[in-house]
């Protein structure tokens, strides 16, 4: 690869992520105009955690649950990407009597994920709250890791355990 095809290589990179960072910052954005009444818990949240001396940073994060939770319900409420990324079955399986050979390639529905009645109350409406815990009050953060959503779980990604995926996209 020659020093130019390298250089407009990396330029694609960092254009996709500015690009979708980009994107992401005008969802939250319509997500604060189309639901006003979170901004002032974010705020006050914000306030009380680092005031007005200095800016928030990595330290403050475990202390901005509601912050967080507004991120989190960010990429769920309007994500970018209607599709994960396609990923190969590691074995052969049977789903439901399906059969699906070894090496079969499932592309996550994430936007039907996302928008699952059975998963999320009234999935269509910006709710940052339904990323709290009940013990919200001991600023404790529910991460998205922590969850049994195969949408954010390593093990998913890396092992595509199809029938957990498949399970997801019928229960609607």
């Amino acid at each position: 690869m020659t020093e130019v095809e390298l250089a407009w290589n990396l330029s694609m990179l960092c254009d996709a992520g500015i690009e979708t960072t980009n994107m992401m910052l005008q969802i939250f954005t319509l997500a604060c105009l189309a639901y006003p009444c979170c901004i002032p818990i974010a705020q006050k949240e914000l306030d009380s955690v680092v005031g007005d001396g200095r800016m928030p940073n990595f330290e403050d994060l475990n202390k901005l649950p509601y912050i967080h939770a507004m991120i989190e319900e960010t990429f769920r409420w309007r994500h970018i990407l209607p599709t994960g990324i396609p990923h190969a079955t590691t074995k052969d399986d049977h789903y439901k009597g399906f059969f699906i050979p070894k090496n079969s390639i499932i592309v996550p529905l994430f936007i039907s994920m996302r928008n699952d009645s059975s998963m999320y109350q009234a999935p269509s409406e910006f709710r940052p709250e339904r990323w709290l815990r009940e013990d919200a009050i001991r600023k404790l953060w529910v991460r998205s890791q922590d969850l049994p959503w195969p949408l954010y779980r390593a093990q998913f990604l890396s092992n595509c355990d199809f029938e957990t995926a498949v399970e997801i996209q019928h229960r609607r």
